[in-house]
């Protein structure tokens, strides 16, 4: 139970975490209309809002996945949000058969269009959702929580409390 909230832990699961969700938002962002494409198929929403997805939600977790790395407050709860949103969207995707890029990392990702795989993802996004459900747990046991972003700004002329 002890290893399960040791700071060192907590650090590698924030931070990797944090690093997966700011890449593959910046990854998104090299071709946004590919992305659009790869939203349009899994055919859950209407044509016009494809490409302001394919820039809403990378940028969306960029700025989450950075938050994390600094553990900013609300960081963690968008991440979830984001991994709930995923693993249902990709639970969709196998339940119709969809043999599509999970667009995980962006159009062309090698590993979605070399297996296909929504899978695969659903497993890596379960996993980095037991991470984050862990940096839950360890934050309320050791009323620790994270900081708000104003102590972020400080150094840059952000709110002061």
């Amino acid at each position: 139970m002890n290893v399960l909230l040791s700071r060192p832990l907590v650090l590698a699961v924030r931070v990797s975490v944090g690093i997966v969700f700011a890449v593959a938002g910046f990854l998104k962002l090299q071709d946004p209309r590919g992305f659009a494409m790869v939203i349009d198929g899994y055919g859950l929403t209407p044509g016009w809002l494809d490409l302001p997805l394919a820039y809403a939600l990378p940028v969306l977790e960029i700025v989450s996945g950075i938050g994390l790395i600094f553990n900013i407050r609300w960081a963690l709860e968008l991440i979830i949000a984001q991994l709930v949103l995923f693993i249902a969207v990709l639970a969709y995707g196998i339940h119709l058969g969809l043999d599509a890029d999970c667009g995980c990392f962006g159009p062309g990702d090698p590993e979605g269009e070399a297996y296909h795989g929504m899978r695969g993802a659903i497993v890596k996004d379960l996993f980095m959702l037991g991470g984050c459900i862990l940096l839950l747990w360890r934050w309320m046991a050791m009323n620790e929580p994270p900081r708000p972003l104003s102590v972020i700004l400080k150094p840059f002329g952000g709110k002061r409390r």
